[in-house]
């Protein structure tokens, strides 16, 4: 966390990155915590049962790949 040199002396704040970082992540979080209802209310069980495996055969790829990398 960068402290915001701006502000008055002794006083501690939240920098640009810091406040960008917290934005983006609870965006982030917001839309994963969303997405289940959004999904059940607008498919389907077959057809969310069909995205959910999509998703989580993409999320294993995404791992896998990670992975690899860190070996190298």
């Amino acid at each position: 966390m960068e402290v915001n040199k701006s502000a008055r002396p002794g006083v501690k704040g939240l920098g640009l990155v810091a406040l960008v970082t917290m934005a983006i992540s609870s965006s982030i979080g917001a839309g994963i915590f969303d997405l289940p209802a959004t999904v059940a209310r607008a498919a389907t069980p077959g057809a969310a049962l069909v995205a959910w495996g999509i998703t989580g055969f993409g999320i294993l790829m995404l791992a896998l790949s990670m992975s690899h990398l860190a070996i190298k």
